[in-house]
């Protein structure tokens, strides 16, 4: 399989796959996932100019700082398949997370930088698993604000506030 089409199916095929989430999934999750689009863009970014990674084989020429298959397509589907399963029990989403993380930042990415799509740079990828499951408690606080659900957060702990 060629670099390229591993980037456009990675462009399409997640985008395809909503046909079969509930629509009433992708109206209810569409914020978080044009959220975690936001932050990856960021990380993105960050990781262009700390050198924590490289995108060696970009889809098209003007995208050398941040990965469009991964940041507009995988990411942010991904994002709104997890929560349509998991949303509003925490504990299985944080497992959930953990593994499909866990896939990434050991497995899918080695196997970019082994097609020579992606160049690891100062970040090693027990790093990039720890970035990706920070973001993922933030994102999941965030889709509570977006339901109005009021919540306390202390270290360790997350309380929902009964109004």
């Amino acid at each position: 399989m060629t670099a390229s089409m591993v980037m456009w199916s990675g462009l399409v095929i997640p985008w395809l796959s909503l046909f079969f989430l509930r629509s009433g999934a992708i109206r209810r999750y569409i914020a978080v996932a044009l959220f975690v689009t936001v932050i990856n863009t960021i990380i993105s970014q960050l990781a262009w100019h700390y050198h924590w990674w490289t995108i060696e084989k970009p889809i098209f020429t003007w995208s050398k700082i941040i990965d469009v298959p991964l940041v507009y397509s995988i990411f942010p589907v991904g994002t709104m398949w997890l929560f349509a399963y998991t949303y509003r029990r925490f504990i299985r989403y944080l497992i959930a997370n953990l593994l499909v993380d866990a896939g990434f930042a050991f497995g899918i990415s080695r196997w970019l930088d082994h097609l020579g799509l992606i160049k690891t740079g100062s970040m090693a990828h027990w790093q990039v698993y720890m970035l990706m499951v920070g973001s993922s408690v933030i994102i999941y606080l965030f889709q509570m604000w977006v339901e109005g659900e009021d919540v306390e957060v202390h270290i360790g702990t997350i309380n929902r506030i009964k109004t």
